[in-house]
């Protein structure tokens, strides 16, 4: 397989995002881009997978290489014309955002590209001096319930067990009902793009699993 990474331009005109799972919340947040791929040839073998090293307090809770085969669970129809596996790394500064993503999928000129973002080593996952909703910790119940309170900050202790299957059933599987999505990402169809994404992916969970709906939050 080719794992090589496709040649840097700079073009801030590339690419629609249709953003992805986030860290906080599931509304669309568009980070700044300063680099894009091209598109492959067709002699190339896809999806091309690139694997960063995070810094030396995140890590990806899953590979390159298991991302692509989780893929391969997925009907071809779904999955197919995905170009790019990318576990990026995050500059020190955007691990600060309060809304930085952990998972997106871009798309443009010929890439289909699902961008994957590491986790802290702490386990922790962060809310701020606000106590998460109802809602969101109903969406997060598959995985932990574990909600703590620490100084006026809110957080979820999560198990590395518990992280990994979030990558691939909530964050891999979420990206892949954007792929599969015909419409074209826009401000007027944001929200209606992340429901059908996220029904997507509740319908590939194990059966029992499906704790959360869009259409009925709590």
């Amino acid at each position: 397989m080719n794992r090589k990474l496709t040649a840097w331009k700079k073009n801030q005109d590339f690419g629609d995002i249709a953003g992805g799972r986030r860290r906080l919340k599931c509304e669309d947040n568009v980070l700044q881009r300063e680099h894009t791929f091209k598109a492959p040839s067709p002699e190339e073998e896809i999806p091309i997978l690139i694997q960063e090293n995070p810094s030396r307090d995140f890590y990806f809770p899953i590979s390159v290489i298991e991302a692509r085969d989780y893929l391969k669970t997925f009907p071809l129809n779904d999955v197919e014309g995905v170009t790019h596996i990318w576990l990026k790394r995050l500059k020190s500064s955007d691990y600060k955002l309060p809304d930085r993503p952990l998972a997106e999928y871009i798309w443009g000129s010929g890439v289909y590209l699902i961008v994957i973002y590491p986790w802290a080593r702490n386990g922790l996952l962060p809310f701020g001096y606000h106590r998460p909703s109802a809602k969101v910790l109903r969406y997060y119940k598959r995985w932990t319930t574990d909600l703590k309170e620490n100084r006026g900050t809110w957080y979820l202790k999560w198990t590395r067990e518990a992280v990994r299957d979030f990558y691939l059933t909530g964050l891999l599987a979420h990206e892949i009902g954007h792929h599969c999505d015909p419409k074209r990402p826009s401000p007027a169809n944001k929200k209606h793009r992340e429901e059908t994404a996220e029904q997507y992916s509740l319908r590939w969970m194990p059966n029992g699993q499906k704790l959360f709906s869009i259409e009925n939050p709590v």
